[in-house]
């Protein structure tokens, strides 16, 4: 993760998408931006809107189809 620096993972610290801005943070970090439904993004500050949980944000499944392979 851009933001933490430690490795994406299938439990903790999934690949979250962005929907916005395309922009893949883990779930981790992502909830610390996640604020009454929504979450800015910390790169280009484009904000995702009517979110319940940074759960409901996609996987991005090109990182984890890799992680899940291994």
């Amino acid at each position: 993760c851009e933001l933490c620096k430690k490795n994406y993972d299938t439990q903790k610290h999934i690949p979250r998408i962005l929907i916005h801005c395309g922009h893949t943070f883990c779930s981790v970090c992502l909830n610390k931006f996640f604020m009454n439904r929504r979450v800015r993004c910390p790169m280009c500050l484009k904000l995702v809107k009517y979110i319940d949980t940074i759960d409901r944000l996609p996987i991005n499944h090109s990182i984890y189809h890799h992680l899940a392979q291994k």
